[in-house]
């Protein structure tokens, strides 16, 4: 799900009531304080799973009595730790009796994103190079309880932070049969039908295709992707039904997220490892254990339209493949986190915001886990294909009225 940055800036609000003025020996920085900002989810796996990297970022606030703040946004040695500043460590915490064991699992290697793919940040107030971020190659053990370390080597603070993670979910690359953090519906077995034509009234009808997928344990926050795959390749015009030239054909893929952070319904809670354990991690007791959402086949004929060019003036034509389903799914902190942030971002006319939603002592930010399941393979009804061809929506698309498998 996503990396994010923040930084704090100083901001002194002083006002007069009647007779009352402000005093102008007002010490506005106050003390230096070290605050820490981590942002990380990482990705346990089960076993014979493809591995996945852990990348997390850890930058620190900053706060300079004598310098512009948007100046100090420029510098990347105000953003970052320096290169042996931090000790990150992660730990599987279990339970012997009354007793904690941390198990140390792997220390996290500082490393410039842009090395390991990603983009640059964009340019704006914060520095965009170098982009440091800090990564491990670990395979995690999924349903377990995390405790990443944070140490600073210069000033020995340390920081604690705790997460569960999402228990043990089969990922659908076989559409076989999962006890467990699946897809449930649709079925694999009809053509997705999001189109009808009505002979009566002669128009075509848009129908609502329910998602609806069994939640992991732990887990709170989901998004819904499909993967469009599709053919493109040449014709020739010049010849009766315009036949497709040898050769030509590309298999190509468009990543639709139709939903983004859909909430489970439940609650969280603060809790320990054990019942003599601190309450240090969190806790999502859910509701009906299922998240449901519906997609109107308008919508996803304008999303092919709004993402596909014309093909009128060109002799390039496409057909329809199949269509995979993708869930992701968060826990339960980041779950809190966005819904900490709409509930600020909805604060208007003279209120202050809230603190935001951390779990990162005595700093800002989230570290928490993720999981996603696939069912792979759907189809589309053949009114659908027909659609795709003639519908008023993707007619210029260049689709025939079949599919290409």
């Amino acid at each position: 799900m996503y990396l994010k940055r923040w930084s704090v800036l100083a901001l002194l609000l002083c006002f007069g009531l009647l007779n009352n003025s402000c005093d102008n020996e007002v010490d506005v920085v106050g003390d230096w304080k070290e605050v820490p900002i981590v942002y990380g989810v990482i990705n346990p796996l089960p076993l014979f799973s493809p591995m996945e990297p852990h990348y997390i970022r850890i930058e620190k606030a900053f706060l300079d009595p004598r310098t512009d703040a948007f100046q100090i946004a420029q510098r990347a040695d105000s953003l970052y730790y320096g290169p042996f500043d931090l000790e990150v460590i992660l730990y599987e915490q279990t339970q012997q009796g009354s007793q904690v064991i941390n198990t140390p699992l792997d220390t996290f290697e500082r490393v410039n994103a842009t090395d390991e793919g990603f983009a640059d940040r964009e340019e704006g107030i914060f520095a965009a190079s170098p982009n440091y971020i800090y990564k491990s190659d670990a395979v995690l053990p999924v349903g377990s309880y995390f405790l990443l370390k944070v140490k600073n080597l210069a000033t020995g603070k340390e920081y604690d932070i705790y997460t569960k993670s999402i228990q043990p979910g089969n990922r659908d690359f076989t559409d076989s049969t999962f006890n467990e953090f699946r897809v449930t519906t649709p079925s694999t077995s009809l053509g997705i039908k999001w189109a009808n034509y009505d002979q009566g009234s002669q128009d075509w009808i848009f129908r609502d295709i329910r998602f609806n997928w069994a939640t992991p344990s732990d887990a709170a926050i989901y998004d819904l992707s499909l993967d469009i795959h599709y053919y493109e390749f040449e014709v020739d015009q010049s010849q009766t039904g315009e036949p497709e030239i040898p050769g030509t054909r590309v298999r190509k893929t468009l990543k639709w997220t139709p939903f983004r952070s859909v909430l489970a319904s439940g609650t969280s809670e603060p809790r320990g490892l054990c019942n003599a354990c601190p309450q240090t991690y969190e806790r999502f007791i859910e509701g009906d254990g299922t998240v449901a959402q519906e997609i109107n086949g308008e919508s996803f004929f304008r999303y092919l339209a709004n993402n596909l060019s014309s093909t009128t003036d060109n002799n390039i034509r496409r057909c329809f493949s199949e269509l995979d389903i993708r869930v992701d799914a968060a826990g339960v902190e980041l779950a809190n986190y966005l819904k900490a942030n709409a509930a600020n971002q909805s604060l208007v006319g003279g209120l202050f915001p809230a603190e935001p939603y951390t779990n990162v002592p005595d700093g800002y930010g989230i570290f928490t886990t993720k999981m996603f399941t696939t069912r792979n393979g759907y189809e589309l009804d053949d009114e659908v294909l027909e659609y795709l061809k003639f519908g008023e929506i993707t007619r210029d698309l260049g689709f025939r009225d079949y599919s290409c498998n």
